[in-house]
Formats: C-alpha cells, sequence, structure tokens
C-alpha cells in the first residue's frame, strides 16, 4: 500500500538541489483518516470511530492505488 507523507515541508535555500523534506509531516492515510473523523459525529466511543476512520482511509488508499495504476 502506497503511504506517502501528505504534507512534506522542504528545506529552505537548496535551489537546484535534490528535494529532501525537512519535516515530513504526516502520512496520506492519517489525512484521510483525519477527514473521515470531521465528517461524523461521535457516537460516544472514540475507539470505535478511530477504527472506522483509518478503515475507511484504508480504502480509499487502495482505490488510489488503483487508479495511479490505470494512468
Amino acid at each position: 500500500m502506497d503511504n506517502p507523507q501528505a504534507f512534506p515541508s522542504p528545506r529552505s535555500g537548496e535551489i537546484g538541489q535534490k528535494w529532501t523534506p525537512e519535516q515530513p509531516g504526516m502520512t496520506i492515510r492519517d489525512y484521510f483518516a483525519g477527514q473521515v473523523i470531521v465528517g461524523h459525529v461521535n457516537d460516544g466511543n472514540p475507539n470505535k470511530l478511530a477504527s472506522y476512520a483509518y478503515e475507511i482511509a484504508d480504502a480509499m488508499i487502495a482505490e488510489r492505488s488503483k487508479n495511479n495504476d490505470q494512468s
């Protein structure tokens, strides 16, 4: 499963050099899971919500991988 960094921050002052992240940021899986949580009302069980959010995030990554394979 491809799980790249969602918002890496480049080092400053290195124009023309190979880009490497200074701050790698969160993974795309973490970002997707966070977006799922924002869209749902907490039913009082945070463990259930967190598990559901990562289940949806994993499905989004799998679908994203399928779409990337077709290009």
